[in-house]
């Protein structure tokens, strides 16, 4: 019984990795059309920035706005909010904007070096382009 449960297992986790890898592509390709690179990260001098709202990303697919009780990811041109690793979880905290809030539940880094916020507009009408400000 107990190669049965180490094969089950270890069968379970090379479809985990499966899954994984093709997430990870789409994941790629979704940023990658947003023209999003490197976010530089200042969390470690400041608890607010002022930034840019590189682009929005709904259900994966990069969309020019988001509106009250969507969720959203969000990518800022640089950001004081830590991304989960090495052991950390993500901050969360609030992305202000010139009309509209989003609260950050969770920040991640998905491809190395980008750092993404992932949330719910709570106000508001968001869009890519615009300013925004994080507050914790």
């Amino acid at each position: 019984m107990e190669g049965f449960n180490a094969e089950m297992e270890a069968k379970r986790d090379r479809d985990r990795a499966g899954r994984q890898v093709t997430g990870s592509m789409e994941i790629v390709t979704a940023y990658e059309n947003l023209g999003a690179g490197r976010t530089p990260f200042d969390g470690y001098q400041r608890t607010t920035i002022d930034t840019r709202i590189l682009g929005i990303l709904r259900e994966g697919e990069a969309v020019g706005h988001a509106t009250r009780g969507q969720q959203v990811e969000i990518v800022l041109a640089e950001t004081c909010f830590y991304a989960e690793g090495g052991g950390q979880v993500g901050d969360h905290g609030v992305i202000t904007g010139p009309n509209g809030h989003v609260r950050i539940e969770d920040t991640q880094s998905p491809v190395a070096g980008l750092i993404v916020h992932r949330g719910v507009v709570s106000d508001g009408d968001n869009r890519a382009g615009r300013g925004g400000e994080r507050t914790g």
